[in-house]
């Protein structure tokens, strides 16, 4: 049995794995900060340390950060690196086992698939999410 925090990203839910959340907190201003990818916002203050901010649902789908900035953060580790996700709602801590991904969610993001009450909903592969984020930042 494994545990997540379910995050409501742009009306979805996403759980996150709970062995990856430093943090649940409020989103202090972003700092602009150059990225590739247009999911980054810039960078926030966690414990004396500039970390990446990025939008999660955006940063999922691959498209840019909404213009209306989610209120909560969800500071994720993995390794020595730490991400901030921007989400609009995080309803809680869940318990359950993991299933597989159904085929339309491929591409890497999602590791497996877990029930909520809505039906399933995507467990985020954190390594694959940190490599999107590594691969495009800038030299």
């Amino acid at each position: 049995m494994s545990g997540w925090l379910l995050v409501r990203s742009s009306g979805r839910l996403f759980a996150v794995p709970v062995a990856a959340v430093e943090l649940v907190c409020e989103i202090a201003l972003p700092i602009p900060a150059p990225a590739r990818l247009s999911a980054v916002r810039g960078v926030v203050p966690v414990a004396d340390r500039l970390v990446p901010l990025a939008h999660l649902a955006a940063l999922v789908q691959g498209r840019p950060a909404p213009a209306e900035r989610g209120p909560i953060g969800i500071v994720v580790r993995e390794g020595g690196r730490r991400v901030v996700f921007e989400v609009d709602d995080a309803p809680g801590l869940e318990r359950g086992e993991i299933e597989p991904l159904p085929p339309a969610w491929r591409g890497g993001w999602a590791a497996g698939a877990v029930r909520g009450l809505d039906g399933l909903v995507p467990l985020l592969d954190v390594g694959n999410l940190f490599e999107r984020l590594t691969a495009a930042e800038v030299p």
